[in-house]
């Protein structure tokens, strides 16, 4: 693989006996704990997916990629997802009937994707919109969103972090720097794609 990163995507179906042989012991127990069904999906897709992106960069058998997920604070299997040993870095992302995955040998990478209400929920600007941001349509907002997201999850903070703290430039710029208001500023760089 190169400094390109691969983007996988696919819509949310119902599970298969196939899909779940994909699983291992911990992300089985994961799954279980999801009281709706479509939740269970969604993970049960998200590591699926997570698994043949690797596995074809890597030339393997898809239940042969080890993924380790351990948070870094507590060891329970909700961290960042990690490739030991691979040199890739990976990110996974689910909204509605929607799962996207990004794997790239370039370096950490962050995706998120979000279906669009419109308009957006109330309250969820003021989670978002940092000191002089403004979001003028839906889509508008929910870009900026994804970029938000995509941004914590490449860095390993997660939610940790609110997202009005979190600056991105532009929404009309294809590649651009990103920072942390506070803090030092990753080193991070994102490419948007639309499909």
């Amino acid at each position: 693989m190169t400094s390109g990163c691969d983007i996988w995507v696919a819509d949310l179906r119902p599970e298969t006996a196939v899909d779940l042989a994909f699983l291992n012991e911990v992300e089985s127990r994961r799954r279980a704990e999801y009281v709706f069904a479509a939740d269970r999906a969604r993970f049960t897709l998200g590591v699926v997916l997570s698994r043949r992106a690797v596995a074809a960069v890597l030339g393997i058998d898809p239940r042969a990629v080890d993924i380790d997920r351990s948070c870094p604070r507590c060891g329970a299997p909700h961290g960042k997802t990690l490739l030991p040993a691979t040199g890739l870095h990976l990110s996974v992302s689910h909204s509605a009937d929607l799962v996207a995955v990004s794997v790239t040998a370039a370096g950490p990478v962050g995706i998120d994707v979000e279906r669009i209400d419109d308009p957006a929920p109330a309250g969820l600007h003021e989670l978002l919109l940092g000191p002089g941001e403004t979001a003028a349509t839906p889509a508008a907002f929910y870009a900026l969103w994804c970029r938000k997201e995509s941004v914590v999850k490449a860095t390993g903070e997660g939610m940790r972090v609110p997202l009005t703290s979190v600056n991105v430039a532009d929404l009309g710029a294809q590649v651009s720097d990103l920072s942390l208001r506070e803090g030092t500023p990753p080193r991070s760089r994102y490419s948007a794609a639309r499909w």
